[in-house]
């Protein structure tokens, strides 16, 4: 996958990262720690769950070969879906500060992920490549939404939905139309 592709993808799927990240920093602003450990477990689950989701594409993309680009474009198009809505509901909550909550969380915003790596892998790209890419940039975007998070929380949360719904939903058209 080419390296702007890539990179739009880590942007997209790091958006729910950036809302909880958001919210920790209006928490607590000042626990330089904490946005680290943040930035840490939401990159490194976000990375894990797109290899998960390509390990699990590839046994069973010979399956539905021939459906490859139809699936691949509904399940990227049905997150976009899910994250319109978060982003019309509204706000994110925010959590305490102990290790199993963050570990909770890292895993629930990285759910999207999972299914983006078994839509990549019916696409034949690069996803180690990919992977390492949206973990990057995951970890940045945490970083970078603890930071601005007291000054454009109420903004940040339901722009970044729509934005990254946004980017999936142009990743899922391409699915439909590129060999």
């Amino acid at each position: 996958m080419n390296f702007i592709l890539s990179l739009s993808a880590g942007i997209a799927l790091s958006m729910d990262c950036l809302a909880v990240a958001s919210c920790y920093g209006v928490q607590v602003p000042k626990n330089r720690r904490l946005m680290f450990e943040l930035g840490l477990w939401f990159a490194l689950f976000q990375f894990g769950m797109i290899l998960l989701g390509s390990l699990m594409g590839s046994l069973i993309v010979s399956l539905i070969y021939q459906y490859a680009k139809i699936l691949s474009a509904v399940l990227l198009a049905g997150i976009a879906v899910k994250m319109f809505i978060e982003g019309i509901r509204g706000e994110e909550s925010c959590y305490e500060t102990d290790r199993m909550r963050i570990l909770y969380l890292a895993f629930a915003t990285s759910v999207d992920a999972l299914l983006v790596g078994l839509a990549y892998s019916m696409l034949k790209e690069n996803i180690l490549f990919t992977a390492a890419i949206v973990g990057i940039v995951c970890f940045l975007i945490t970083i970078a939404g603890f930071i601005i998070g007291s000054i454009l929380h109420r903004f940040v949360d339901r722009f970044a939905q729509f934005f990254g719904a946004a980017i999936l939903l142009i990743i899922a058209v391409k699915a439909l139309f590129v060999e």
